[in-house]
């Protein structure tokens, strides 16, 4: 009990840490409403996740659109589609690091803020 609530503020304050305070709370916005909506969706979905078989295809959808419009209040729409969509898929992979599955709270604000500063770094 509690662990969810453990690695969502470890990833919150890994964001702030990281980026730029738009850059951050996109971040942010992205886990806490992308992460919530998807299962709350996904157990009603019927269309399995290509990529983790414990997921559905609507319940990402609906996490992304949820990601994107939070993201939208503090970065550019294209930054705020292009971070929601990969931290997302990136939220259904297995990535493990040093042997050790990465909880999905660390891994979508680092995700999509690395999505938006690289944007940034590229001029897009």
């Amino acid at each position: 009990p509690g662990k969810g609530a453990i690695y969502f503020f470890a990833g919150a304050t890994l964001a702030l840490l990281l980026f730029e305070k738009s850059i951050a709370m996109a971040s942010v916005s992205i886990l806490a409403l992308g992460d919530s909506l998807a299962p709350l969706v996904g157990q009603f979905g019927k269309i399995r996740h290509p990529i983790a078989k414990d997921k559905f295809v609507e319940g990402v959808t609906a996490g992304t659109l949820a990601a994107f419009l939070g993201a939208l209040i503090f970065v550019k729409p294209q930054e705020a589609l292009a971070a929601s969509v990969l931290a997302m898929v990136a939220e259904g992979m297995n990535i493990r690091l040093f042997g050790q599955r990465l909880d999905d709270n660390i891994i979508i604000p680092v995700v999509a803020g690395t999505v938006i500063m690289g944007m940034r770094s590229a001029g897009i």
